[in-house]
């Protein structure tokens, strides 16, 4: 009878649970992890995607209302922040600060493309090295049949 008292009164875990429990969470790891950076560098593609859309965007602005047709973008930079068409020099998100070299501008009707992600539409495909093509704006602009 008083082995089985103190048998009882003892607390903890064993060995092999604590085992089972760790052996767990490492397999739990090994899944969320690389869900974790594939989500995330999915996550950089569409942010570049949407800073290259908001550059366009300023650049046809700013060629509107100086009435030239400024294909430099290292060129007018400056300018586009001091007249109000972005708020600031856009970093691309997948090199961090001071980025903002990584976006040029295409020949192709004021595309845009960076040379870390590409042209809006790579869906992360590494960027053609020649520079000025883009994955295309071919869009159908709508034409119905009636």
């Amino acid at each position: 009878m008083m082995n089985l008292r103190k048998r009882a009164i003892r607390k903890g875990f064993t060995l092999i649970e604590l085992m089972i429990v760790i052996a767990i969470i490492g397999v739990l790891a090994g899944i969320a992890v690389p869900n974790y950076v594939q989500a995330r560098k999915k996550a950089q593609l569409k942010a570049c995607f949407a800073n290259q859309k908001t550059i366009a965007g300023a650049v046809e602005m700013y060629n509107l209302d100086k009435g030239t047709s400024e294909r430099d973008l290292a060129k007018i930079a400056d300018d586009l922040v001091k007249g109000g068409y972005i708020q600031s020099k856009v970093d691309d998100p997948g090199a961090g600060k001071g980025s903002f070299a990584h976006y040029t501008l295409t020949n192709d009707n004021f595309g845009i493309t960076c040379s870390e992600h590409g042209p809006i539409g790579n869906n992360g495909a590494q960027p053609a090295s020649s520079g000025g093509q883009t994955a295309d704006s071919g869009s159908a602009s709508g034409s119905s049949a009636s």
